[in-house]
């Protein structure tokens, strides 16, 4: 990590992505920059937030937010919330005590009280530019996002894909973006008891599915193999509850009963669903980075992803894949990891030492390094992480 400096950095992270994800990959990229800087003490941080019910913070083992009354539905609930941590993530740049603001969201309200000091802005995706109607943001985020993006001193991509749509889309100078990739989950050795209820082989669908994610086309393609195959099942994991369109979908294909959901699974859980799934699917016709896509390599369950944006950058050669907008192209995928074991053994292998590759002490390291160019400051050394 570098040799010690005399003044460590001093790293302020905003509330945003707090006040609204239980789950998600945005929260937990900047719950393992804290771990990480917790843990090895370098550079020392603080979260600019006193409430949040993200699951991530739960065994954080840095000072975190409290609990907001989570399991009330309150009406409004997310609001008076966010009230609560804008008020005091404002406050804590107000005080002006930290080198850097990385703020973990594109709302552009603490700019009038930043002043002078930098920040860096994390871009995740370009979803909101590239499918706009997919977004629900009336454009609001992508406005917030380029204004951002053109006053912070530098922009992490947590891919290279990312990094080339942010170039293109943003007008940025290339050198103002830099590639970061996101860690993942530590490789999993040992074998889990299997997931309650399913027996049956299946293959394993993550998150949300509604429009990019592509959902109906991949169910399209699977329903010939679920027809020919009377054990096979699909399970989804995360994401709502089947919609009413979703049902008759399905029961138009004549697969219902044959696609099943799992409802926020926690991490133990979802790990014990890659590896005992006999596939993992993730068709999404676009994505910033993929953090399933290591998950599944982590737990031993082979990966047949789309052939889109940044996920043959993620998976490499350790993954299979097809055209996303081909039901013929998924299903032969999907078909040939099922039913060819040597196949599937070079996959579960494969993918574990792929999954090594990506680290979140790798990610945190990067990350400090270029806070630390981005100040002018010598690389990060050993100092206590703490919360505002």
């Amino acid at each position: 990590m570098g040799p010690p400096s005399q003044t460590p950095l001093r790293i302020l992270y905003d509330h945003q992505v707090f006040d609204s994800q239980i789950h998600g990959g945005i929260s937990r990229y900047f719950v393992e920059l804290l771990r990480e800087a917790w843990k090895a003490g370098a550079p020392r941080c603080r979260l600019g937030a006193l409430l949040s019910n993200n699951d991530y913070l739960k065994d954080a083992p840095f000072p975190r937010p409290a609990r907001f009354f989570p399991g009330v539905r309150w009406l409004r609930k997310g609001n008076h919330l966010t009230a609560v941590n804008r008020r005091w993530s404002l406050h804590c740049i107000a005080r002006g005590d930290f080198d850097l603001l990385h703020p973990t969201y594109y709302g552009t309200s603490f700019l009038p009280s930043l002043g002078a000091r930098p920040f860096v802005l994390t871009i995740y995706d370009m979803i909101h530019e590239l499918l706009p109607h997919t977004s629900g943001s009336s454009g609001r985020t992508a406005e917030r996002k380029r204004l951002l993006a053109a006053k912070a001193a530098g922009i992490i991509a947590i891919s290279e894909s990312t990094r080339r749509d942010a170039i293109r889309l943003l007008g940025l100078p290339p050198e103002k973006v830099r590639t970061i990739h996101l860690g993942g989950p530590k490789v999993l050795e040992r074998e889990l008891p299997p997931p309650p209820g399913l027996s049956d082989p299946y293959v394993l669908f993550v998150g949300q599915r509604g429009d990019y994610k592509n959902f109906a086309t991949f169910l399209a393609g699977m329903a010939p193999l679920l027809r020919d195959d009377g054990r096979l099942r699909v399970v989804c994991a995360g994401g709502r509850a089947f919609d009413a369109a979703e049902l008759e979908a399905a029961r138009a294909l004549s697969v219902d009963g044959r696609v099943l959901h799992v409802a926020g699974p926690s991490d133990a859980a979802l790990a014990a669903l890659y590896q005992h799934a006999r596939a993992f699917a993730f068709p999404s016709r676009y994505e910033g980075f993929g953090l399933p896509v290591l998950e599944s390599f982590a737990f031993g369950c082979p990966a047949v992803l789309a052939r889109s944006s940044s996920l043959p950058e993620i998976g490499g050669e350790a993954a299979s894949y097809f055209d996303p907008a081909s039901e013929e192209s998924i299903r032969t995928a999907i078909d040939r990891v099922l039913h060819d074991e040597p196949l599937r053994k070079g996959m579960i292998e494969a993918g574990r030492l792929r999954a090594r590759e990506f680290s979140w002490e790798r990610t945190a390291r990067e990350t400090w390094a270029y806070y630390a160019e981005l100040v002018g400051a010598p690389s990060p050394g050993p100092a206590p992480a703490t919360t505002s």
